[in-house]
């Protein structure tokens, strides 16, 4: 197996009235190192990219590139709906230190296969450094294939992995197998946590997924025991995860469920989100905190909760 990576799809705080808190978020940021994640991702799916501006995603990397000072890997999120917003976006990300951006595809409308190559292969020849392509066909419309990923590859050799946002493995797993002869250096990551381990066995390097926001603890056990090869521990990790998989579901929107959660572990984090004006209703906040406290006791009995 590969050595194992558990990236962290950072949640953004936000102040009272709206604004992006930067002190909220270098708190935020400073559980989850200390916990042990592998890197975080700023303005992904659960960080809300799609209610924040080109200013703020610019300044949420600046700070958490300056905060996380080379201690864990810092990706940002530069995928938009424009051809040139997403270059620009790149590539000032890349000039203030993030290492490498992830792009989701155009969303909306299904552009289909050879549009998906064309822009893709467009953005990667305009960007200079580390491209990661995040594929999430449930929200963009557009699926990012095995086939697509290898006509890139042949176009773009700074296309340097994949995030694979799909409930089904046999789709990860053909993405792994179209490059893994090819280019060993390539990274390929689950976007649901339950799969990290799935992916490790079949030659990828395990999960950009949520979970790590509540319990970054959990991620760097799963690290620590994929690696070392303790088959055991991951058996025992992997159920842990599975127990809490239902936080995606508690809610339609899973991001304020994951900020309350958070928010249990005293750090300074308000459920608001910005394509919402509803909090959590009175059953999804007591299913949230009755999630919560099953996480502490299974993490509780593998000794992950310091």
């Amino acid at each position: 197996m590969k050595n194992a990576s558990y990236i962290c799809p950072a949640l953004t705080a936000f102040a009272e009235d709206g604004s992006v808190d930067l002190a909220a978020n270098r708190a935020f940021w400073a559980h989850l190192i200390k916990g042990g994640v592998s890197g975080i991702l700023i303005s992904g799916s659960c960080g809300e990219f799609y209610t924040l501006t080109h200013e703020e995603k610019l300044a949420l990397t600046k700070a958490c590139v300056e905060f996380a000072d080379g201690r864990v890997e810092v990706l940002g999120g530069s995928g938009c709906n424009t051809l040139e917003e997403t270059i620009q976006l790149s590539n000032e990300m890349l000039d203030i230190g993030a290492d490498g951006v992830l792009i989701v595809s155009p969303y909306y409308f299904s552009l289909g296969d050879d549009a998906i190559v064309d822009y893709y292969a467009r953005v990667a020849a305009h960007v200079h450094g580390n491209v990661l392509i995040y594929n999430y066909p449930q929200r963009t419309s557009n699926d990012v294939n095995a086939h697509i990923l290898s006509k890139l590859l042949e176009r773009a050799d700074n296309i340097v992995g994949f995030k694979d946002t799909v409930s089904e493995m046999g789709h990860t797993r053909a993405i792994i197998e179209a490059v893994c002869h090819t280019n060993p250096e390539f990274r390929t990551f689950s976007g649901f946590d339950e799969n990290f381990i799935h992916v490790l066995m079949a030659g990828g390097n395990g999960c950009i997924a949520g979970l790590s926001n509540v319990f970054p603890e959990l991620a760097a056990a799963w690290i620590e025991a994929a690696n070392n090869s303790d088959i055991s521990r991951m058996e025992m990790i992997q159920k842990a995860v599975d127990s809490l998989m239902s936080a995606y579901d508690i809610s339609p929107l899973f991001v304020p469920v994951f900020k309350r959660m958070v928010a249990k572990r005293r750090v300074p984090i308000e459920t608001r989100c910005r394509c919402t004006t509803l909090d959590l209703g009175k059953e999804q906040a007591i299913a949230a905190d009755d999630l919560f406290k099953t996480g502490e006791k299974l993490l509780s009995t593998l000794g992950t909760i310091k």
